[in-house]
This record gives structure tokens, sequence and C-alpha cells, in this order.
């Protein structure tokens, strides 16, 4: 993919594809994607923050075999893993309904 004026584009049936994956096959010219192994670093971060560095936690993942999903959770682990413990791991496929359904399971049978 190039960046050229649109009519350039047409006359040589070039496309832009925007996407926040990384492909795994074709002619990349330029790949602009937020870093998922810093984001699940963060997350890690922040909720050992909110649990004062202790404590017991649901990994919720995205969808499985993503490049999105694999690598925020490598990042999540790399920080949780040294002062929370992860009890489970389930997929929620970045659906917020499907999370909270998940974590409903999990507080119920914890209670």
């Amino acid at each position: 993919m190039q960046w050229l004026p649109q009519s350039q584009q047409q006359t040589k049936q070039e496309f832009c594809c925007y996407s926040d994956r990384g492909a795994n096959s074709g002619d990349v010219v330029t790949h602009i994607a937020s870093d998922n192994v810093a984001g699940g670093k963060m997350a890690g971060e922040y909720i050992i923050e909110q649990l004062g560095g202790k404590g017991n936690v649901v990994e919720l993942e995205g969808i499985p075999g993503t490049s999105a999903a694999t690598d925020r959770g490598q990042g999540f682990n790399t920080i949780a893993g040294k002062e929370i413990t992860v009890v489970a791991k389930q997929t929620a496929n970045f659906d917020r309904t499907e999370g909270l359904s998940v974590m409903e399971k999990y507080s119920s049978s914890s209670t």
C-alpha cells in the first residue's frame, strides 16, 4: 500500500487499509498501531496500584489467537505475576457484555 492521490490509486488499483492488527502476508508499506505489550503492562500496573500491590485477579482475554490479545496478555503477565496472582484466565472476545458475564460467574463462585 502506498499513499497516492485518489486519481493514481484508481489507476493503479491500490487501496489503503486501516487495522490495529499486524499483517500475516502482503506488502505493507506503512503500519501505524498501538503497542499492545506496553498497553498490557500499563493495565497490570494500574490494577496493582488499585489493589495496593497484592491480591487475586481474573484475567479477561480478547479474541484467542489475535495479535492484540496475545501481546496485551504478554505485557499484563510480565507485570502482574510479580505482585498479584492471576487465579483464572478466560476469553471475553473484547466484548463488554461477555466480560461482565464471565466476571459475574467468578464473583458468584467466590462468595
